[in-house]
């Protein structure tokens, strides 16, 4: 999972780079990584429909975290 986690890392930052090349003026593309230690956190973070995406607790933590 961490050669995952590192290749999909590497593919957002070139999706960044492509845009940062293409001087827009009017649009940017911002990677912002969290670096969250997923393994760490409460059961309460992950959905309880697929157990896979972030419950509303997740968010409001990775939001705060973010800004």
């Amino acid at each position: 999972m961490d050669q995952h986690t590192d290749d999909y890392n590497a593919r957002l930052l070139g999706i960044r780079d492509d845009y940062a090349a293409a001087n827009y003026t009017d649009f940017g593309v911002i990677y912002q990584s969290a670096n969250l230690d997923v393994a760490s956190m409460p059961v309460e973070f992950f959905s309880n429909i697929d157990c896979f995406h972030p419950s509303l607790l997740a968010h409001t933590f990775v939001a705060k975290q973010l800004w």
